[in-house]
């Protein structure tokens, strides 16, 4: 599964999500971008979306 990790997170929870592909919103270029345009490049490209906003 492709999961892509809200910049709010600490990046080491992705450690915890063996077996996946893991990377973070500033791994992916798109940190501080707004929520409407940030899912909008996460549909169709990441799998989960993890956030606490």
């Amino acid at each position: 599964m492709r999961v892509i990790l809200d910049e709010c997170l600490p990046c080491k929870l992705g450690l915890e999500l063996t077996g996946h592909q893991v990377v973070t919103v500033p791994q992916a270029g798109w940190a501080g971008m707004s929520n409407g345009k940030l899912l909008a490049h996460i549909v169709g490209n990441y799998d989960v979306f993890i956030t606490v906003d």
